[in-house]
C-alpha cells in the first residue's frame, strides 16, 4: 500500500514554499540586495529560526530562489526544438521569451554580471546548461538560417545577438536617465536586431 504524505510533511513544503515565493516577490520589487533574513521572515510571518531550519543562511535562501527564476529561462529554450516552426521564426521567438524573462528580473542580470565567479550555485547551474545545452540549440539555429559552416562566426553572431539585446536592459536605469525615454518594446528590438544582422 503506498504511504501517503503526513500533515506534517505537507505543511513543511507548504512552508518552504511560502517562504520561497515572498522572496521571489520581495527580489521583484527590490532587488537581491536589500534581501536579509529578518526581511523575509517578516513578511512571510514566520520566525528567523524557522527561514533558518529550512534553507540554513541567506545565501541558501537566494540560492533556491535564484534556481526557480533560472529555470524559466530554461524554458525559453525549448522554443529552440520546434522544428515544425521555420528557424527565424524559432530564434524569433526564442530571443522575445528569453529578453522578457530578463526584463523582469534586471536585478538578476546585473547580479550575474557583477560576480562572474557564480557565487551561488545554482549560476553555476545555469551557466553550465546555457554552454552544454542552451547555446548549441542557439547555433544550431544560426546555422540553418544563414547556412554559415564556421563555427567561429556562428559564436560571434550569437555573441552579438545578445549583447545587443541584454545590454539595454542591463543599462536601462542610465540609458533612461541620460536620453529621458523608454526603451523600445521587446518585440521591435528583436526584429530590429535581426533587421540589421540580416537574419
Amino acid at each position: 500500500m503506498e504511504q501517503q504524505p503526513s500533515e506534517h510533511s505537507e505543511q513543511e513544503l507548504s512552508t518552504k514554499e511560502h517562504i520561497l515565493k515572498v522572496t521571489h516577490d520581495f527580489i521583484m520589487k527590490t532587488g537581491f540586495e536589500a534581501v536579509t533574513t529578518r526581511k523575509i521572515a517578516a513578511l512571510a510571518n514566520v520566525n528567523i529560526a524557522m527561514v533558518n531550519y529550512y534553507f540554513g543562511s541567506k545565501d541558501k535562501l537566494l540560492n533556491e530562489t535564484i534556481k526557480a527564476i533560472l529555470n524559466s529561462y530554461k524554458g525559453c529554450f525549448a522554443i529552440l526544438d520546434q522544428t515544425e516552426l521555420p528557424a527565424k521564426e524559432r530564434l524569433k521567438r526564442f530571443l522575445t521569451d528569453y529578453a522578457k524573462t530578463f526584463q523582469r528580473y534586471p536585478d538578476l542580470l546585473r547580479q550575474i554580471v557583477k560576480h562572474s565567479s557564480f557565487p551561488f550555485e545554482s549560476q553555476f547551474e545555469f551557466a553550465h546548461f546555457v554552454k552544454t545545452m542552451g547555446f548549441p540549440k542557439i547555433l544550431t539555429v544560426l546555422q540553418e538560417i544563414t547556412q554559415e559552416a564556421d563555427s567561429n562566426k556562428l559564436i560571434m553572431t550569437g555573441m552579438q545577438i545578445f549583447g545587443a539585446l541584454l545590454f539595454p536592459i542591463l543599462m536601462e536605469p542610465l540609458i533612461s536617465g541620460i536620453y529621458h525615454c523608454p526603451l523600445p518594446d521587446i518585440e521591435q528590438q528583436v526584429e530590429e536586431i535581426m533587421s540589421k544582422m540580416s537574419l
